[in-house]
């Protein structure tokens, strides 16, 4: 028993509604014409995964025109359609990967679990709401089929969860760079999805954007781990032929697998927050720890001191509030648990008293910026650099930057003190400050 997946590696026409639905008609009937069972579309076909903001107004409803044209189009066909688009949402919009059967009947309807914290258009969209697993009925009888979408693929959790429900083939819309000699991890993505095909005895199928959009490499991998087909960059049509009898049959004479699992084992999976990047750091004397609710008083206190209202640029109109503060930290928070950056509180070893704080920001692969102050009670006591020698410390070891960097005002030369005495240079100036480097 073959089941056929038309791949539908193709370039979308932007945001453009109409011509999106006109291409992906066309091609899903070429794939009907090459016997397909199934016609997969790359990740948000609608818009061609270009998302304007959280309130795109070209959002569409799951019973609306768009959707409703690949219904229709499946039940023509006689060939099931997995149709991608930005869904319309309570509040931020989803991205929404919707099955019709043969018959044109909804079969299953999934919306992207892990958003990239990144940027747009992730952001700008709602998380789905869990994994699921759905029976299609197909011309060689029934097939159990579930999605991830993208970024999806980085959980192995997502697959497994989907194995564990009964899925037998795994379909997933993908938009972006999967095989660059260029991007850090080459072709690691496409290994992704041979490995979550092998660990899970299921097939899994993946469409990408055709270049220039992304760069193809649209991909099929049996239970076996085995290649199927992998597509080059160019616009096509890709066939891939699963043997289902294959995937049933690995699937009994490796049955002990499971009976092999230890979930009780697995608690951390399951904690909804992660390892902190960095640990807390010490020198016996000064501690640096991530910021907590707590300290959001001795921060509003500081934050009406001439000195850091000055140094850092606070409008002339702000009035320093607990609430403020506190929603600073939970900014510093969210940052720090996506590395955008890495703020530390600087507290006092005896008395675990809040007094000061620092930086690390990723400015490149190689690069981070590093700014650093002391609440007005603490200074002139060795703090600063202390912190600044901590800081550098996990910022060239333990983040392996090669280079870490600091401006400073000009006539602020207790600042600039701090980072002579922790082997800084200084080698020029940049709007207006002056710019010290320390390299590993």
């Amino acid at each position: 028993m073959t089941l056929r997946i038309g791949l539908v590696q193709a370039s979308s026409c932007g945001r453009d509604l109409d011509a999106n639905l006109a291409k992906g008609d066309d091609f899903c009937r070429r794939a009907a014409a090459a016997g397909a069972d199934i016609a997969l579309f790359p990740e948000m076909w609608s818009v061609g995964y270009h998302v304007s903001d959280a309130n795109d107004p070209l959002a569409v409803s799951r019973n609306g025109p768009f959707v409703e044209h690949f219904r229709q189009l499946a039940c023509d066909l006689k060939m099931a359609i997995a149709i991608t688009y930005l869904e319309r949402w309570p509040g931020k919009p989803r991205d929404s990967i919707t099955l019709f059967d043969r018959k044109g009947a909804e079969v299953l309807t999934y919306a992207k679990m892990h958003l990239t914290p990144w940027g747009p258009p992730d952001t700008y969209c709602t998380a789905g709401d869990g994994f699921h697993v759905a029976t299609l009925d197909t011309s060689n009888g029934p097939m159990r089929v579930g999605f991830m979408i993208c970024f999806d693929r980085e959980f192995p959790e997502a697959a497994r969860t989907l194995a564990l429900s009964g899925a037998e083939l795994i379909l997933a819309p993908n938009a972006c760079q999967l095989a660059s000699l260029d991007d850090t991890f080459t072709d690691a993505r496409i290994d992704e999805f041979r490995t979550r095909a092998f660990e899970n005895l299921a097939a899994a199928a993946m469409t990408n954007y055709a270049a220039p959009q992304n760069d193809g490499n649209s991909v099929a991998f049996g239970p076996d781990g085995r290649l199927i087909v992998r597509a080059g960059p160019a616009e096509e049509l890709v066939i891939a032929d699963v043997d289902v009898r294959q995937i049933r049959t690995l699937r009994r004479d490796e049955l002990g697998r499971n009976a092999a699992r230890r979930p009780e084992c697995y608690a951390p999976i399951t904690e909804k927050q992660s390892r902190d990047l960095v640990g807390d750091r010490s020198d016996g004397v000064v501690q640096l720890t991530a910021f907590h609710a707590s300290d959001a008083p001795v921060m509003c206190e500081a934050d009406r001191d001439p000195e850091i209202r000055r140094r850092f640029d606070f409008p002339d109109d702000f009035v320093p509030s607990i609430r403020h503060s506190e929603e600073v930290i939970e900014r510093w928070q969210h940052e720090r648990a996506i590395g955008a950056r890495i703020p530390f509180a600087v507290r006092d070893v005896a008395t675990n008293e809040l007094v000061g704080g620092c930086e690390i920001r990723q400015l490149d692969r190689t690069r981070a910026n590093l700014s650093y102050w002391t609440y007005p009670p603490h200074r002139r006591r060795g703090v600063a650099s202390r912190a600044v020698a901590l800081a550098c410390d996990i910022a060239l070891n333990e983040l392996a930057f090669d280079e870490i960097e600091v401006l400073i005002d000009p006539d602020n030369n207790a600042s600039h003190a701090v980072a002579v005495r922790n082997g800084f240079t200084r080698v020029g100036e940049r709007d207006g400050r002056v710019l010290y480097v320390r390299r590993r």
